[in-house]
């Protein structure tokens, strides 16, 4: 991510008072498939929208690079920034640090990733827009006390 992008995503989250996820579509991976989404991918800069979530709670970039979801980030990072703790995931300990994703999060992924008009094997129905993808995906993140905006 180049640094004014840096800077105006920063200046996003300030006018929200951090209160609101800020999602911005010039920088947002989307569509590209569950194999190519990534939670920073190293080669273009793009972030899925767990990437951005991933983000908001204070995860730095260079421990999301080319990292597929929250789940594979190391256990230690998953403590620390509250990710092991909230509604993504099932359960975890640290015994087994092995979380089991939620429903909610396996449904981000299927949003997030799929092209539009894909035929769909999954329970979920198939993404028509992009404007229907931004809608699933805030609709998610509202029901777990989590605002999202899109910008650009």
């Amino acid at each position: 991510m180049k640094s004014w992008q840096k800077f105006k995503l920063f200046f996003a989250n300030l006018l929200h008072k951090k209160s609101v996820l800020v999602i911005d579509r010039a920088t947002w991976g989307r569509g590209d498939g569950y194999s190519d989404s990534q939670l920073l991918r190293i080669r273009d800069g793009k972030r899925c929208c767990l990437g951005f979530y991933c983000q908001f709670l204070g995860v730095p970039d260079q421990d999301m690079l080319d990292v597929g979801q929250p789940c594979i980030l190391p256990y230690s990072l998953q403590k620390q920034y509250g990710i092991l703790d909230s509604w993504l995931f099932m359960s975890a300990t640290k015994a087994s640090p092995n979380s089991i994703p939620s429903e909610d999060l396996q449904l981000l992924i299927r949003y997030n990733d799929r092209k539009i008009g894909a035929p769909c094997t999954t329970k979920d129905i198939t993404l028509m827009t992009e404007k229907y993808r931004e809608k699933k995906i805030r609709d998610i993140f509202y029901k777990n006390n989590v605002k999202v905006t899109f910008i650009n």
